[in-house]
Order: C-alpha cells, then structure tokens, then sequence
C-alpha cells in the first residue's frame, strides 16, 4: 500500500533519509545486533522485495538493503569468529537461513477468506475442505420423516450449501475463468521475489558493496537457495518440468552470477587465496543445489563454462597446480 511521508519531506528526501537509515544498522551495538540477528534479517529482505510505495512510486532501496545485509553477515563473521566452519561458514548465519527465514506468502487473498485460520482470534470453526460457514452438526437440517432417502443431509460443499437455502443449483458459469487469466491477476498483484531479487542485485552491484557479497557468497548462495525451493512449494511447481520452473530473465541472472564468480576465482586466486578458496567452494556447493531444482541441462551448462575457464587458465601458467 502507498504509504504516507511525513510533514516537511518530499519523496526525495524520504529517500535517501530510508537509505541512511538503512545503512545506520552497521552502526549498532555487536552485542544487540547477534541478539536481534533473525529479526534484522528478516527486515531487511522483507524491507528489499516489498520497498514501500510513495505517491506512486516505488522507493528504490534495493542495493542499499541489499549491501546492508552483506555488512550485518559480514560483522557478525567477525563477532563470532569461533562459529565459522573450516569453509567460512557461520553457525548462527546458517541456522537463521535453515530454521529461521522464510519468504513471504505469494498467494492470493481471496474476499471474504480469513489468512489467520486456526489462531486464536479467528472466528468459527476452521477445518480442510468444509468452508467455516457450513454447520459442524446435522441440527438444522433435519431428514424428511416420509422418505430417509430425500436429500437432507447436511451440505458438504458451498455449492451444496447454495442449493439447499435457495433451492435450485448455483450456476458459475458467468463466473468462470481460464488459469491465463487467474495468471494475469497473480502478476499484477504479485511482489517481487527473494531469488530473483537476490540474483538481481548481486548482479548489479559494484565497488565495495559486490566486494562485500563476495566474501559473504556462501550465505547469499544459501539464502538464495532456500528461497528458490520454498517459491517453488508455495506456487506449486516442484513437480512441473524443470524447464518450466523459474522465468528466463531469472536464468539469465543465474548464469551472468555464476559467470562473474568464475572470472573472479580464475583472476584472483593469486593475489587473494583465502577469499577465493572459500569463494570457489561456496560456487561448488551453489551448483550442487542448483541440481535438485532447476533444469539439470542449463547446471551442467555452467558446470561446462567454469571447466573451459580454469582449463584455459591453466593452459598460460607454467605452474599449473597452483590452481589447486
């Protein structure tokens, strides 16, 4: 929903005043920050794909969050330096990522349905497959004493429900639509999406903040990882073909992604080893999950690209087991 700005502050200054803010949280205490790790994250990624909505207009806050994150994993790497595994991994980063986060819900809302099933402040009886309106008991629908066998049993469906009050069936037929018109209003209420949205802004970034992402590759890979999987169970697409599963312009992210990361470790791996060891293994295991989600063809693909680049690079040194 568009939010309002406050007095005295254009959709400029609101801004860049959201920005500073954003960045204001490397400032906080390092004990606060491990104490409030998970809700942070969940702000911050929350704060990236639904950035909120001024006069219209969408602020863009995207990279600013996005290098936020990187600067909360990287401070916490170094609070907690004895939690990192031996392939630069931070215990509490990677609990937050497999108990903790979760991406937002991208279904629909349907009028007159309740989002709160089963909580306590939810109204009426909330059961799988029988609507809450549909009585629990047989009391007000009472069987004809002259013949058991006339319908009178209570209503199991909606529809039912319809033709017992009214007495005629309900006709949907003015109300039907195809699935590519049910798509169309998912695409246009739709938000954005955290592997997208994360692919995205690695992609783009530069400078210091695609630096930052580098040494924190394993937790975006991750990240990014759980998010894909969980998309695809809350859309339902975990048994359609894999070609099917993820957009084009979310592949091309991939590939552009996995592509920069290859020239990184092929280019750096002298000057920098530790970073690039670490970086080169949190590729590997990117890859390895990729395998169980998306086409194994377009994997393997990249697998092929990151081969043909270290057996070039291998081909100019003189050394080349320095590479291993």
């Amino acid at each position: 929903k568009s939010k309002k700005i406050p007095p005295r502050m254009n959709e400029i200054a609101f801004e860049n005043e959201l920005k500073r803010s954003i960045m204001d949280i490397n400032n906080a205490k390092g004990e606060t920050l491990v104490q409030f790790l998970p809700l942070i994250l969940d702000r911050l990624i929350s704060l990236m794909v639904r950035p909120p909505v001024i006069g219209g207009n969408i602020v863009n806050c995207g990279q600013s969050t996005f290098e936020a994150i990187a600067q909360v994993v990287l401070t916490v790497h170094g609070l907690l330096d004895e939690k990192n595994d031996h392939n630069g991994r931070n215990l509490l980063l990677a609990s937050y990522i497999h108990y903790s986060f979760s991406i937002p819900y991208q279904g629909l809302i349907h009028q007159g349905s309740s989002p709160n099933i089963g909580s306590p402040h939810s109204q009426g009886y909330a059961t799988l497959g029988r609507p809450s309106s549909l009585p629990v008991s047989k009391a007000n629908y009472q069987r004809s004493s002259s013949n058991p066998d006339l319908a009178g049993s209570t209503p199991t469906s909606p529809d039912m429900e319809f033709s017992t009050f009214t007495g005629r069936p309900l006709d949907r037929s003015g109300s039907m639509k195809t699935d590519e018109a049910g798509q169309g209003i998912a695409k246009l209420r739709g938000k954005k999406l955290v592997h997208e949205e994360l692919a995205l802004q690695w992609v783009v970034s530069s400078g210091s903040t695609r630096e930052l992402a580098l040494n924190n590759a394993w937790f975006f890979f991750e990240l990014m990882v759980k998010a894909m999987a969980e998309h695809l169970d809350q859309v339902d697409k975990l048994c359609v073909p894999r070609q099917m599963r993820f957009p084009d312009h979310f592949v091309d992210d991939v590939t552009s992604l996995v592509t920069m990361i290859i020239k990184d470790v092929v280019d750096r791996y002298i000057k920098e080893p530790p970073l690039i060891k670490t970086l080169n293994t949190s590729l590997a295991f990117f890859l390895h999950d990729l395998l169980s989600l998306m086409d194994r063809g377009f994997v393997f693909h990249l697998i092929r690209e990151y081969c043909r680049a270290m057996s070039y690079k291998m081909k100019q040194l003189s050394d080349p087991t320095s590479l291993m």
